[in-house]
C-alpha cells in the first residue's frame, strides 16, 4: 500500500535503532511496522529494512525528511516499493555499442 517504505542503511542498525529514529524524526506512532533484514544463517543485519508508516502522508515526509538523513554512520536511502533502488557505478563495467559481432577480445 502507500504506506510502505523500503530503507537501505548502515549494516550497523537494528530494528529498534531504525523505529526510535524514525518515530523521534516523525513523531509518536508514526511507525505501525519495521523490520531490518537479517542474514538468515548468521542473524546480522543485510543494511536494509522495510517500514509501515500509520499513513500515505507520512510516507510524503520521510521522503523528504529521512532521506540522506545521517544513521549509525551511514546515510538513510529510501525507496517506494516498486521502484528500483539507485544503482552506483561499480567501476568494472563498461557498456559499449555499435561494436561488430565478429569483435574478439
Amino acid at each position: 500500500s502507500g504506506r510502505h517504505l523500503f530503507v537501505s542503511l548502515s549494516t550497523e542498525t537494528s530494528t529498534e535503532m531504525l523505529r526510535e529514529f524514525c518515530e523521534c524524526c516523525l513523531g509518536d506512532g508514526a511507525v505501525a511496522y519495521c523490520s531490518v533484514f537479517t542474514d538468515k544463517e548468521t542473524g546480522e543485519p543485510k543494511g536494509s529494512a522495510k517500514l509501515e508508516l500509520a499513513s500515505p502522508e507520512l510516507v510524503d515526509r520521510a521522503m523528504k525528511e529521512l532521506e540522506g538523513a545521517m544513521l549509525q554512520g551511514s546515510h538513510l536511502s529510501l525507496r517506494r516499493p516498486g521502484e528500483k533502488p539507485p544503482q552506483e557505478p561499480d567501476g568494472r563495467t563498461v557498456f559499449m555499442g555499435g561494436l561488430s559481432w565478429d569483435l574478439d577480445s
